[in-house]
């Protein structure tokens, strides 16, 4: 099981925590839709998928390992039963303890060890392998040491084996002499080269074949030039095609379908929907000879898949004959009836697929398609919650989506629901004609019934109003447009009242990932909504690498707080608190630090020091001076400098500028870790005070102090830029020493520690007041949106998670784990760490008992779920000390960590001074 860290993370069962509730997947919820009962309502849903086989219960049996590629989202499936009746039972544990797959996978033993190990494409152009490093019963898996990519002698030069990431390699053992084999399509996308193992047992390739197979492809369509090429020699003869007009990325497999005992291939290109089988009459399966070609494969009953099916041979029924699954690759293919099972009824040699589904394990799961948007209300006024849900949509034309909302009516006669599809199309939402429909309800005309607003994919809500009752009701035409709001793209919807006035206000979410608020300013009976906040709580659902976050809000009642979830394109779900507070909060606050009283002339004490080639400083702002400055816990968007020479300056290879929440109280050295950098572009400077958008903003917690580090390397040296400053009354700006580093090849973020001054830059910043986010995530694959209900009435949420593939978790709510207090003087201790004294005032000492020396980081929680402190530091001689003096009595947790992937949790408590 891979661990999260989190809030309270004490799990024994694949579960979460958000600081007073954990969470953990629960399957036994029906549903039926059709009259029929889903087998596996909860697991996801199934859209792009590739499979592959490998024994994941250590049963014997090889279970099927799904990866869902919308979102990259790996499944397990046990085998179940016995030959001719085997069914494939979904485990959301044995799924979590599968490592990050990225475009496919494949398994194979690449160490003769006996267990099959790990093959998936990386982010850059490449070949990620995990070696099966599973013990006694654990599944386990190890990213292979030799990095993220798979290493090829290419004549005399070594270099990684290319794979375009739309691209599906073949890695087998195709000739049988324990050596694995890579077919994979060349960079430049009209060939395949062949690499094999050097020997057996080993990850070492080197390339074989320029051209595998002897053909090429070039044409517009998916039909190839065979017998082209030479099989013979690595660089002779070889063929370069002419008038290459379509260069798409290659699906492919290799069986042998033809029965002549040689690997023929199987595959399909990018942007299109069939497959192309060529056949091998060659002498073996290395020096393969391709001499025909079946370009609607198979014959008589062409597969047409949108888009880029993608092959895998599997014998799903283990009748000694594999069979074929195929599936699209590309997101904007088909996402409903898309994985295709055809068993081989061969009676002889080759194979002869006979189409049994085209919803393999599709079937038995709730599928919308793109997207699901979960809402939780009392629809029919039984007093059982039913589910409504939206969907971004069907796809009704190449990459054109139109939704609806679905109406699952609560059944049951327990407190857990029980779902029946009763409605596919409720309110008539199909007329919206639009894509993203995302579903809030709320009594928004004070006559005692629900009213529906959906959001929309150009960014707009549309109104129904309830006409008939609570246990009837009836929707009015939409109001489209509804009260000229326009959040820019794909609107999100929450009616809550917000502010605690007793009005409904609006919380909107968009595609940028922001949350926009608009307060009621009208009555009960008729709402009007003004926008008083477009960044409302700071919140930002955008990852590192996202350009959009998809905001998705819903909010929800834990131990008689009102909470917010929101959901996002690749983040999960953020859990935040101080929902009515922060609304009593300005949209942003901008204010000044300092007093202009000193001047930061010198090259060491400004951080733009640019009479010299490179600078470092790190400037330090206690948390008592945010606070008395007027700031609160919010994200920092701009930080400014007030410039006192003249004329315009500029750092010419631009500076670097990182971030970070600490408990350093002054600067005698350098901090080094778990900064965030903010801010890596030229700047230009100008007499006055400049403001300076980071390029990613930054979340200070209220609570900790912050440094911010400055440097830049390569300058063109010039005037030094002078800045007012003034005096802060410790050790608050600290720099680093030039000598050795005034050259164009050092880089001046590496500069080492001199000494530090009390004088610091006047500083301006600009934060937008945030919502305090617990930090834990709930995530499955992309596009998670959440709703949150407490069914059972015992104290702790139910979640239902909507993902992109059109499918939903539904996880239930429950105590957190029970931690005992614990005993006076007591030394906390784990396997590897200790702490003390226990109970402490002032510091506590941490105790590595197995190394001395090394780096570790640490986070320490209160048991309310807020993190308090977290940091990072070296072990002197086995310990490290840190300052609790600031944290109030009571209990805490400290979580440690000295390498990847490892997480120890100690408690402590915090007595009166």
């Amino acid at each position: 099981m891979r661990l999260r860290l989190g809030i309270l993370l004490f799990l024994i069962f694949v579960k979460f925590s958000l600081g007073q509730v954990d969470f953990e997947y629960f399957k036994n919820i029906p549903v039926q839709i059709s009259g029929n009962a889903l087998t596996q309502p909860w697991i996801g849903g199934m859209s792009h998928m590739h499979f592959a086989e490998i024994d994941l219960d250590f049963d014997g049996q090889e279970d099927l390992l799904a990866l869902d590629r919308m979102g990259n989202r790996p499944m397990a499936f046990l085998r179940k039963g016995t030959s001719g009746n085997y069914t494939f039972e979904y485990d959301y544990e044995i799924s979590k303890k599968i490592p990050e797959l990225r475009g496919f996978i494949i398994t194979a033993d690449v160490n003769c060890d006996g267990k099959k190990d790990l093959f998936t494409g990386n982010m850059f152009a490449g070949i990620l392998l995990y070696l099966n490093s599973s013990t006694n019963g654990n599944l386990q898996f190890t990213k292979n040491p030799n990095g993220d990519f798979l290493f090829s002698q290419f004549g005399t030069i070594s270099s990684t084996i290319f794979n375009n990431p739309l691209s599906i390699p073949v890695i087998a053992d195709i000739d049988g002499d324990n050596r694995l084999d890579i077919i994979n399509q060349s960079v430049f996308e009209d060939r395949f080269e062949l690499h094999r193992a050097v020997q057996p047992c080993t990850t070492h390739f080197q390339q074989v074949k320029l051209c595998w197979g002897g053909f090429v492809k070039s044409d517009l369509f998916l039909a190839l030039k065979l017998m082209t090429c030479s099989i013979n020699s690595l660089y002779d003869n070889v063929i370069i095609p002419e008038k290459v007009q379509h260069l798409g990325a290659v699906n492919a497999a290799v069986f042998d379908l033809s029965g002549n005992g040689r690997l023929d291939m199987l595959m399909s290109e990018e942007d299109y929907p069939t497959l192309t089988a060529v056949f091998n009459t060659g002498v073996n399966n290395v020096d393969a000879w391709m001499t025909s070609q079946d370009t609607a494969f198979p014959s008589g009953s062409p597969i047409f898949l949108p888009y880029s099916p993608s092959p895998v041979f599997i014998d799903i029924d283990k009748d000694g004959r594999r069979d074929l699954i195929v599936s699209p690759r590309q997101y904007n293919g088909k996402m409903k009836n898309s994985v295709w099972y055809l068993k081989n009824v061969a009676t002889g040699p080759g194979a002869q697929f006979q189409l049994q589904t085209k919803s393999f394990l599709q079937d038995q799961t709730i599928n919308l398609e793109y997207g699901a948007y979960p809402l939780i209300k009392d629809l029919d006024g039984d007093g059982k919650p039913d589910l409504i849900v939206g969907h971004h949509g069907h796809e009704i034309d190449s990459s054109v989506y139109r939704g609806r909302l679905y109406f699952f009516k609560n059944v049951s006669t327990g407190s857990m629901p029980a779902y029946v599809l009763s409605d596919t199309n409720l309110a008539n939402t199909w007329q919206l004609n639009s894509a993203n429909l995302y579903p809030a309800m709320g009594d928004l005309d004070g006559d005692g019934d629900l009213d529906l607003i959906v959001g929309l994919a150009d960014g707009t809500l549309s109104y129904f109003q309830n006409t008939g009752t609570a246990f009837n009701p009836q929707w009015a035409p939409p109001v489209n447009a509804y009260s000229g709001i326009q959040v820019g793209q794909w609107a999100a919807p929450e009616v809550v009242d917000v502010d605690g006035d007793g009005l409904l206000d609006l919380l909107v979410g968009n595609r940028t990932g922001y949350l926009l608020y608009y307060r009621n300013t009208g009555t009960v009976t008729n709402p009007q909504f003004t926008l008083v906040n477009a960044r409302f709580g700071g919140v930002d659902t955008r990852g590192q690498f996202d350009f959009q976050g998809y905001a998705m809000p819903r909010h929800f009642i834990l131990q008689g707080r009102k909470l917010l979830a929101v959901g996002s394109l690749s983040q999960g779900i953020h859990f935040y608190d101080s929902l009515s507070l922060i609304s009593q909060k300005p949209e942003q606050i901008t204010q000044t630090i300092g007093t202009s009283t000193h001047t930061l002339s010198n090259a060491d004490v400004t951080p733009f020091g640019t009479s010299r080639r490179t600078g470092r400083n790190q400037i330090l702002f206690r948390a008592s001076d945010l606070k008395a400055a007027g700031l609160v816990a919010g994200r920092i968007t701009h930080i400014g400098f007030n410039v006192t020479s003249s004329g315009n300056f500029y750092i010419s290879q631009g500076i670097s500028i990182r971030m970070k929440n600490t408990t350093l109280n002054a600067l005698n050295q350098f901090d080094t870790l778990g900064f965030r950098e903010v801010f890596n572009q030229t700047l230009i400077l100008s007499q006055g005070w400049n403001s300076v958008q980071l390029t990613n903003s930054f979340l200070w917690d209220g609570k900790s102090n912050l440094v911010i580090e400055i440097c830049f390397s390569q300058n063109i040296p010039n005037q030094d830029i002078v800045l007012t400053g003034h005096d802060a009354g410790y050790q608050s700006n600290a720099y680093g020493n030039i000598q050795g580093f005034n050259t164009i090849f050092a880089h001046g973020c590496e500069m080492p520690y001199q000494t530090a001054s009390n004088i610091r830059p006047d500083m301006r910043f600009t934060l937008l007041p945030s919502l305090y986010d617990f930090g834990q995530k709930l995530v499955e694959g992309q596009l998670n949106a959440a709703a949150l209900f407490d069914f059972d009435n015992d104290g702790w949420p139910e979640v239902l998670l909507g993902n992109a593939s059109g499918g939903m978790h539904f996880f239930k709510g429950k105590a957190p784990s029970n931690i005992g207090l614990p005993n006076e003087n007591d030394e906390a201790s784990s396997s590897i760490y200790a702490l003390f004294p226990n109970p402490a005032t002032e510091y506590l000492i941490i105790r590595n008992k197995t190394s001395q020396e090394g780096k570790l980081k640490y986070a320490i929680y209160a048991l309310d779920g807020r993190k308090v402190f977290r940091g990072e530091g070296t072990w002197l001689d086995g310990q490290y000390q840190i300052n609790i003096s600031t944290l109030a009595p009571g209990m805490y947790i400290l979580y440690l960590s000295s390498s990847p992937g490892e997480a120890h949790a100690l408690k402590f408590v915090v007595g009166q001074p």
